[in-house]
């Protein structure tokens, strides 16, 4: 039927099909309609008089999707057999049917040239095809289950895509790699479409809404040679540093994304953390070493031992530094190097810490999660989880902590009284840190599954989550911008907007 928006009237009918109508479009020109059907047959009709042009077949099962090509002359259908179908628009001969999904398609997309579609399939996957010579470009594989619609950006740069588990991904059309995922409804996502401008995507659901989606945030891959271990934010925001196993801690310029400096050492030495004072840059070493630069000078390394094994962590706070170590203790010492004190009560390597005011977060392979008192050394247990604990920080009110685990588990603690308040399964493999949103309202987290998440504390829901390259290894966050990095070397720096 084609109906009149302003008086919701119908004012013309097209019979014909033997079969439920599974989609309908508009030619360019608006002189005809298409229509695809479980009938197995596509349509073409004259929207003026509501005559059958043309009866198109070629599937052997429901046609799920059939659209014009932007310049009208080619139409693409898919089906529940399994097949994809090039046809042309003016005699409706067919040119070329692509194979190569191994379940129903349900989706199809043209570029904005013409010569390219993508399909998306109940088998998860996403395919690329050159609509001139039949040939398939590439597979895009990042979906868990059913992939039920796709669409292409305007400017021919960005696929999207939406399935069965509940994810929304943004690809790379051109390298057919995945560049970003949003989750955030509780159920099958049917459909999906992008603003002309590219800034927005919007969602419809199972679970009963329509989200609309930033599509702007910025999920920018820089890289390492070699494991990226820790990450830092200057005070300001304006610099964001990155400490490898490739012996270097980047300086990069966040507006550019640019490396403006490296820090590093003669032999190279590993580098499992970093941190900052107004003026000098700390690397701590899997050596034991501690290296300290000079901000405004990257030759002006100078180094002292803090532990016979390797360190894990390193944290400023007072102009004191603060570091976790494999040989189960916590050191204290002078921005100099003079040592000032060893906190001990962990029975296995103290895996990370956290500094707030006075108070110490530390965690161990021990299972457990201690809170420090500074003025007077005093610890106490304030709970455990299933497994080594790699990671802990604190809420901007200092009342909450979150830990993650081995157990890939984050786990919310109220301080004060030494209780675990919630338990959130929101990674499937390790969790390798963890932090509150400035808010607080929100944890940000980083695993081993590749993925970077971001959970609202109430809800316990994921508001929205990023595919990684490789294991998350670290978080830093300063306004709206989340710097993370992970095991392939890479560095991310992304925009996403928290409350």
């Amino acid at each position: 039927c084609e109906w009149r928006i302003s008086t919701k009237e119908i004012v013309k009918k097209f019979i014909g099909h033997s079969a439920g109508v599974m989609c309908c479009e508009y030619s360019p020109t608006r002189s005809r309609i298409l229509s695809s059907s479980k009938d197995g047959t596509l349509r073409l009709w004259n929207s003026d008089t509501c005559e059958v042009k043309q009866v198109l077949r070629g599937h052997m099962d429901w046609i799920t999707k059939c659209c014009f090509s932007p310049n009208g002359n080619r139409i693409a259908t898919v089906s529940w057999d399994f097949n994809a179908i090039i046809w042309d628009a003016r005699d409706g001969r067919e040119l070329h049917t692509l194979r190569g999904h191994s379940g129903a398609i349900g989706g199809v997309a043209w570029s904005a040239d013409s010569k390219q579609i993508v399909t998306s399939s109940f088998d998860s996957t996403l395919k690329l095809w050159n609509t001139v010579d039949g040939v398939l470009i590439t597979t895009m594989e990042g979906h868990s289950q059913r992939v039920n619609h796709c669409a292409w950006s305007g400017d021919g740069q960005t696929i999207v895509s939406c399935g069965d588990d509940g994810t929304i991904r943004l690809w790379d059309a051109d390298a057919g790699s995945e560049i970003t995922s949003f989750q955030g409804h509780s159920d099958t996502i049917c459909s999906i479409a992008v603003s002309p401008d590219k800034s927005q995507v919007i969602s419809a659901s199972e679970d009963c809404t329509v989200k609309v989606w930033d599509a702007k945030s910025k999920n920018d891959s820089l890289g390492h040679s070699d494991t990226v271990n820790d990450c830092t934010f200057s005070n300001d925001g304006s610099r964001f540093f990155s400490a490898s196993r490739d012996g270097t801690i980047s300086m990069w310029d966040v507006d550019s994304h640019k490396i403006v400096a490296n820090f590093s050492a003669n032999d190279k030495s590993p580098i499992s953390s970093c941190a900052l004072t107004a003026s000098y840059l700390f690397g701590a070493e899997e050596s034991g070493k501690i290296r300290k630069w000079s901000l405004d000078n990257p030759d002006s390394e100078t180094s002292f031992v803090a532990h016979t094994s390797p360190i894990t962590s390193i944290r400023v706070a007072d102009n004191k530094l603060i570091t976790t170590s494999w040989d189960k203790a916590i050191g204290i010492w002078s921005s100099s190097g003079k040592h000032l004190q060893t906190l001990r009560g962990h029975t296995d390597w103290v895996n990370s810490c956290a500094v707030r005011a006075n108070k110490l977060l530390s965690v161990s392979h021990d299972h457990s999660v201690r809170v420090w008192n500074l003025d007077n050394h005093s610890s106490s247990v304030l709970g455990s989880h299933d497994n080594w604990v790699l990671a802990c920080n604190w809420s901007s009110c200092g009342r909450q902590a979150v830990s993650g685990g081995f157990d890939a588990s984050l786990k919310l603690w109220d301080v004060s009284r030494g209780d675990c308040v919630a338990t959130f399964d929101t990674h499937k493999k390790r969790v390798n840190d963890c932090l509150f949103s400035n808010g607080g309202r929100l944890m940000i987290s980083t695993s081993h599954d590749r993925s970077v998440c971001v959970t609202d504390i109430n809800s316990r829901d994921v508001v929205t989550s990023f595919a990684l390259k490789g294991h998350g290894s670290a978080l830093s966050l300063h306004g709206n911008h989340t710097g993370a990095v992970d095991t392939l070397g890479n560095v991310y720096l992304m925009d996403l907007m928290l409350p």
